[in-house]
């Protein structure tokens, strides 16, 4: 049996993967601009004296790869847990536009997460 979802369904999962994403950018910008800070202070660290041009390199570069890489490794479980996240989000939004629900009103393959709630005719949830 495929139920249809109910029409707020499709609006409920966008809002959530819209809330969602902003989460992520920010924590890929915070994470960046702390490497930009850390390397900037290293590179402070060893700057040329007086007369001499203090211009990147490509050692700079690496430094900041680094930094980024060192970050992102600290704060995996977050990136993680907003990944699944917004997989998540991405397979609902999929499955409702395309109209199908498995059994019961659950998404098939999304975790079981009920979008298309089925009712007796008292009105109360199956």
């Amino acid at each position: 049996m495929t139920l249809k979802p109910d029409p707020s369904s499709l609006s409920r999962a966008l809002g959530a993967r819209r809330q969602t994403q902003p989460h992520f950018d920010r924590l890929n910008r915070q994470i960046a601009a702390r490497a930009g800070r850390q390397a900037q202070t290293v590179r402070a660290a060893r700057r040329l004296p007086l007369g001499h041009c203090s211009r990147l390199v490509p050692s700079d570069k690496l430094l900041w790869l680094e930094r980024v890489e060192c970050l992102t490794f600290e704060r995996w479980n977050e990136f993680d847990a907003l990944a699944v996240r917004l997989l998540r989000h991405d397979q609902m939004i999929e499955l409702l536009r395309q109209g199908d629900l498995g059994g019961k009103g659950h998404l098939a393959g999304v975790g079981g997460h009920s979008l298309a709630r089925p009712m007796d005719g008292d009105g109360d949830e199956v």
